[in-house]
């Protein structure tokens, strides 16, 4: 039940972020140049989809607890820097 909950509040946290990062990106970009920008954005994240995982298995190498360690020191940077 933990894990079903956890899907739920990543899926919505997911669907608020990309909400936020579409709207960021047609307000600092023309018309002309903002499907090339939105080309960019979702080219960055099937490259995390893509090579996330493999990241993931090799930090593993370590612990198996280490690849959430290692993404919630990156989620406290991002914090910080935001």
């Amino acid at each position: 039940s933990v894990l079903y909950l956890s899907r739920i509040i990543g899926g919505m946290s997911a669907a608020f972020i990309m909400t936020g990062v579409t709207a960021y990106v047609a307000d600092i970009t023309s018309i002309k140049e903002r499907p090339k920008a939105m080309g960019y954005v979702s080219a960055a994240i099937s490259t995390g989809f893509i090579i996330g995982p493999g990241i993931g298995g090799f930090i593993a190498e370590y612990g198996i607890r280490m690849p959430f360690f290692f993404a919630a020191a990156i989620a406290f940077f991002a914090c910080i820097l935001s």
